[in-house]
């Protein structure tokens, strides 16, 4: 026992400065950033459609079609001739750009995982929950290729962690077990002890705590954000919509 608190308070010791406070522990030989790839397409695209409450007023769901493939949980889609950046519900993958840095590995990984499964042209449905449209103008759905949704595949592959946001809530059961059934396989980047839990990573990269209350599940007891660690990742339902990344 006191071999295995000095590993961890040595990992903690050798963090950079934005996880030590984060409760990360993970070996401090593992590289936690790097920079990310040049992007060598130079193809210019057509810019994006802010996302407002009016545009899907009255809808549920609307067919479209993939126009480009930014990351692991963000594509763009075309609907009716608008061009409209996509927040992928329920998950989140590893960063590729964050304010010029990106996690090692696994962000690409994630995003070619992804463009394995919906390419530049296939037509999609793209189904909302609660709240259609974020503070940044991306619109919130579930994007199904056929009957997969291609959302929840991202978490079944490893490629992901569960991300379910107060009041977008639906499916996130499934999401749950998805996750819980990966890390237990040490699918994709369960395999890898390095990686840091995407959204803990970039409050990391900002030097910041955690934002968000979160409930557990199956416990119903809810949690200040500085104490989202006591929740096992697969049980965390997080409560404030508004400040949603």
């Amino acid at each position: 026992m006191i071999l295995f608190l000095m590993f961890i308070q040595s990992a903690v010791a050798g963090l950079p400065a934005g996880f030590q406070n984060l409760h990360v522990n993970i070996p401090s030989s593992c590289s936690l950033v790097e920079t990310p790839d040049a992007n060598t397409n130079t193809s210019p695209f057509k810019k994006a459609t802010l996302c407002a409450d009016g545009h899907f007023e009255s809808t549920t769901s609307v067919m479209a079609k993939v126009y480009r493939i930014v990351d692991g949980d963000t594509i763009h889609i075309d609907i009716n001739g608008k061009i409209f950046d996509v927040r992928m519900l329920g998950m989140d993958t590893p960063e590729l750009h964050f304010y010029s840095k990106a996690q090692p590995k696994w962000g690409a990984v994630a995003r070619d995982e992804l463009a394995k499964m919906v390419a530049p042209g296939d037509v999609v449905r793209a189904e909302f929950d609660q709240t259609k449209c974020d503070k940044y103008g991306r619109i919130l759905v579930h994007i199904f290729k056929g009957s997969t949704n291609i959302n929840l595949e991202q978490v079944k592959r490893g490629m992901a962690a569960n991300y379910c946001i107060a009041p977008n809530l639906h499916y996130c059961d499934q999401f749950a077990a998805a996750y819980r059934n990966a890390e237990l396989h040490q699918l994709g980047m369960h395999g890898d002890r390095c990686v840091v839990t995407p959204y803990v990573w970039r409050r990391a990269m900002m030097n910041r705590s955690m934002d968000k209350r979160v409930k557990n599940v199956i416990t119903g007891v809810t949690y200040e954000p500085g104490d989202y660690y006591k929740v096992p990742v697969a049980d965390r339902i997080f409560e404030t919509p508004d400040s949603a990344e």
